[in-house]
């Protein structure tokens, strides 16, 4: 789980570091891969029921594989989502990425429609993990 701030460079990191090996939770991937890059469909909005349902399926495949799982969060529920992985006996790894504010502000003005911040889709990610501990 990469914890670190809105534009920190979670997701370059996720990228480099755990691009293979791994079972990708990412709700702003899912939904544009459902969106086809619809310009009309907006992020938490449309799409919604589909994006958090195929989330947490994915997700609990995972967990029931045992396979590896890597997400992102820029806050949130974080100590819930961490209990509930250890909870079926996960190893829990929570690299924190940082950058400077100035950096991060560029960033993220420069952020693409397509790059869709772990701000908004965190929360998915912790729903789909809590939920899916519960039942593997």
């Amino acid at each position: 789980m990469l914890i670190g701030g809105v534009a920190a460079g979670k997701t370059t990191i996720r990228k480099e570091r755990y691009g293979s090996g791994y079972v990708v939770l990412d709700a702003g991937e899912i939904f544009l891969n459902l969106s086809r890059g619809h310009p009309h469909l907006e992020f938490g909005k449309d799409l919604d029921e589909a994006v958090d349902l195929i989330g947490y399926l994915i997700t609990l495949q995972a967990m029931r594989e045992r396979r590896n799982i890597v997400t992102e969060m820029a806050g949130g529920p974080c100590e819930e989502m961490i209990d509930a992985m250890l909870s079926i006996d996960y190893k829990i790894d929570v690299p924190y990425v940082d950058c400077d504010v100035n950096t991060a502000m560029q960033r993220n003005l420069k952020r693409r429609p397509d790059e869709i911040s772990a701000f908004y889709a965190g929360p998915y990610h912790a729903r789909w993990i809590i939920r899916a501990a519960w039942q593997v």
